[in-house]
């Protein structure tokens, strides 16, 4: 069976919501049946985050979006036109894949606040940042030790480590995340109890 997917970026200047649906219906070919067990994409779903703005009020737009995304998520008929035909069709959005995807860039130091809270007293788990340390300060005395390497390369070779370093530091957080991250985050719980399965990726190297 073919799958009919499309990548819809989160935010739609000017467009409604249930847009996605119908360039779906479009990429199926405008066949019904197929478009209801297609895929769709919701990318940089992270800017659609609910977050303070400076006076202290939540972000509304964010939210309504979220709000919008949430009826075609759980389920909901969606009215698209053929106006070479001048028909109209109605699509069932429940068995439609919704996958979202986003840098999510924060989320890690979310994380940390509420793993750090957990580390304290004796007895208490070695943070990720003291392993990070520690590692680091073993790569750094393996390269000081290689005195035959010239200065530059040494450099080099220290900038490749300290990189590969955070990145790990920051993959290690993320592997943590739980919903209640998300919901600090800024998605709304009813959103968020809709993508029950949370998959991060690791940094590239």
């Amino acid at each position: 069976k073919q799958w009919y997917q499309r990548r819809v970026r989160g935010t739609c200047p000017g467009e409604d919501v249930e847009s996605v649906i119908v360039r779906l219906w479009q990429a199926a070919g405008q066949d019904l049946e197929r478009t209801q067990q297609g895929i769709i994409v919701l990318d940089e779903l992270d800017k659609l985050a609910s977050k303070r703005n400076k006076h202290g009020g939540k972000d509304i737009g964010g939210e309504g979006v979220q709000q919008s995304l949430l009826k075609i998520i759980e389920g909901t008929n969606v009215t698209v036109t053929d106006k070479a035909r001048n028909k109209t069709y109605q699509i069932d959005t429940k068995n439609i894949l919704f996958l979202a995807s986003g840098a999510f860039i924060g989320l890690d130091q979310i994380i940390k606040r509420r793993t750090s809270s957990k580390s304290l007293g004796f007895g208490a788990p070695m943070s990720v940042e003291h392993f990070a340390k520690t590692s680091a300060l073993e790569a750094d005395n393996k390269a000081a030790s290689e005195a035959q390497m010239s200065q530059s390369r040494m450099d080099r070779i220290k900038q490749i480590r300290d990189t590969e370093e955070k990145n790990q530091t920051r993959d290690d957080l993320l592997v943590q995340v739980e919903p209640r991250d998300i919901l600090d985050y800024g998605v709304i719980p009813e959103l968020a109890g809709r993508i029950p399965v949370v998959v991060t990726l690791d940094s590239l190297t």
